[in-house]
């Protein structure tokens, strides 16, 4: 695969993690908000991607069949 392909799926990859990050994570507030509890202190798009990314570190084995992307970043 070229290089320049390798660096666009990449960066599609990456969008998308954190994209999904946000997704999740408004659905998990919605949902302890329904149950009266209040966890934006405890619960955010960061620490999420940061989880998914530690997950996928140690089980890569497990997952060498699914794309994720190598860029860890801080800007969401």
């Amino acid at each position: 695969m070229p290089l320049l392909l390798k660096k666009i799926i990449e960066v599609e990859i990456r969008g998308c993690s954190i994209w999904c990050c946000t997704l999740i994570c408004k659905h998990l507030l919605e949902l302890y908000e329904k149950k009266g509890q209040d966890m934006r202190d405890r619960i955010n798009a960061v620490l999420l991607d940061y989880y998914l990314w530690d997950y996928a570190r140690d089980h890569r084995e497990d997952m060498e069949d699914i794309p994720f992307h190598r860029v860890r970043c801080i800007y969401y």
